[in-house]
């Protein structure tokens, strides 16, 4: 698991000089890893955690859904309850959630 995110590390991931996985997104400017304080590692992971990680389901990209899904699974990412959408009546501003939709209306 990503130390940040908490979810399945993304295989392009980076570490820290003690072990700690991070996906690459979830690094973004950080100096130091959160877990330990300590700088991360300019050496990439071991090509066997690569390999594990690589061999792993991702989860759903949309906030909240925490499904695993199978890898290039766009047929539920394009359809999860948990995708942003937003109202499409006029003058309306609403965004949310594509399952609140139905209820916002």
């Amino acid at each position: 698991l990503c130390a940040i995110c908490l979810d399945t590390v993304r295989p392009e991931m980076v570490q820290c000089v003690n072990g700690h996985l991070f996906c690459s997104d979830c690094r973004g400017e950080l100096e130091i890893c959160p877990t330990c304080r300590d700088s991360f590692s300019d050496n990439n992971p071991s090509g066997i955690i690569t390999q594990m990680v690589g061999a792993l389901p991702p989860r759903c990209r949309h906030k909240n859904c925490g499904r695993y899904i199978k890898r290039n699974d766009n047929v539920h990412q394009d359809y999860c309850g948990f995708r942003p959408t937003q109202c499409k009546c006029k003058d309306c501003e609403w965004k949310g959630c594509s399952q609140d939709l139905l209820e916002h209306v």
